[in-house]
């Protein structure tokens, strides 16, 4: 079948990606040392270097194509990772780690942007759902990888050149299975630069979808970065497999649920789907930080996080949707690359800031200043977003992706 012969290489490379991600994310803040706020620094390194060059390297692959762009990224990240191994230096990792960040910028900019081109509308929620599994898969696998790679080899350096060899297979699996052409646009460069524009600034959705992405991947990024640092912290003995293990397990759960998410996002609209995965996110943070002070007791707060972390699940592979349905063909690695633009931004400051107040306060109290400051700016996001709603439809305002947003208060009775 054409649909998913196209379809399967643009997981396997993005798969190949974010699996060699997984091994070093694991590994480097154990290689260096309980360094909080070098270990930030270095983790930041990637996501900067994605920031500044994943909307240029969406723009081009509207011009190229999307093949040439998976190639590239696939094929520096397999040249970089080795060179890990070669230094504990905070400057020179900083540099090896951003080059791995302008390999990722030009897998992942093209990459979403061939499923939105390859997906038909009906089932983008799903194959969005599948993309964001295909994604966290790399670090279920990943951690756990790396840890046992270390366990086995008693060499905290053997999981760069795993790494290396995992990107390398990705590169070939790319090279031979993606067809050349999926991508390629005439139109001119101006006019995509309006239409990614446009859907940054333009209505409630962009800004309930901008804040909310950056406000989930500052926290996926601090939590990635020091996730091993914090388990390790805390006492008794655990081999770096088992370490791995246990941050794999809470992503497995994140992860086999997106694609269900997705297909009910296509059933019942994005609108809904967004919402309530908003407001579960904001209500999830406020939980968590209000266990972590000691304000509410155990056994009140995790049936409250279990079920509210359920429902937070709903908006990635919505919100993937919604881009990919309000983006217009030949234009889409740049609208693309506008949004992943937001979302490194929230990978950058997400180790910086992490690793900066716990420093300044420690491990406990830095941690619970994250949490609060993600629980106000979602809880920002979604009062703007529920603002401006009000106000497009009391100035008879319409838009496409909205048609059913008269039923915000069946959302409220959703989440409930």
């Amino acid at each position: 079948m054409p649909y998913l012969k196209e379809l399967t290489p643009i997981y396997l490379s993005v798969l190949s990606m974010r699996l060699s991600f997984g091994l070093v994310v694991f590994a480097l803040p154990l290689y260096i040392g309980e360094k909080y706020l070098s270990v930030g620094i270095i983790a930041a390194a990637y996501p900067v270097a994605e920031l500044l060059l994943v909307f240029p390297f969406g723009v081009l692959s509207d011009r190229y194509g999307r093949k040439v762009f998976l190639l590239i990224g696939l094929l520096l990240s397999a040249i970089d990772l080795p060179l890990f191994s070669l230094t504990r230096n905070t400057i020179l990792l900083t540099l090896i780690h951003g080059i791995q960040g302008i390999a990722a910028a030009s897998v992942m900019a093209s990459s979403l942007a061939a499923v939105s081109d390859v997906a038909k509308e009906s089932r983008r929620g799903r194959e969005m759902g599948i993309y964001d599994l295909v994604n966290m898969a790399g670090y279920i696998i990943g951690f756990p990888l790396s840890g046992l790679v270390i366990d086995a080899t008693k060499d905290m350096r053997s999981p760069f050149f795993v790494a290396s060899l995992i990107a390398a297979f990705g590169l070939i699996i790319t090279a031979f299975l993606l067809p050349r052409d999926i991508g390629r646009s005439t139109m001119d460069l101006k006019t995509r630069l309006k239409i990614a524009f446009k859907g940054i600034t333009g209505g409630g959705e962009a800004v309930l979808l901008t804040v909310m992405w950056f406000t989930i991947m500052m926290f996926i990024s601090f939590f990635l970065t020091f996730g091993p640092l914090i388990i390790r912290g805390m006492g008794g003995h655990h081999s770096f497999f088992r370490i791995g293990s246990y941050l794999s397990a809470l992503i497995a759960i994140l992860a086999i649920t997106q694609p269900l998410y997705g297909y009910i996002s296509d059933l019942i609209g994005r609108t809904k789907a967004l919402l309530t995965g908003s407001i579960s996110i904001f209500l999830l943070l406020i939980t968590i930080y209000a266990w972590h002070a000691g304000f509410m007791k155990y056994h009140i707060a995790i049936p409250l996080i279990a079920i509210l972390g359920l429902g937070s699940l709903m908006f990635s592979p919505a919100g993937l949707a919604f881009l990919a349905d309000i983006s217009k063909e030949g234009a889409r690695g740049s609208f693309m690359g506008f949004y992943s633009f937001i979302m490194n931004l929230g990978n950058v400051l997400g180790p910086i800031m992490g690793g900066a107040l716990m420093s300044a306060f420690g491990p406990r109290d830095g941690i619970s200043a994250m949490i609060l400051l993600g629980a106000i700016l979602t809880g920002s996001s979604v009062l703007i977003f529920m603002i401006k709603k009000k106000k497009e439809g009391s100035s008879g305002g319409y838009s496409l992706a909205y048609r059913l947003s008269g039923d915000i208060q069946n959302v409220f009775a959703l989440v409930g």
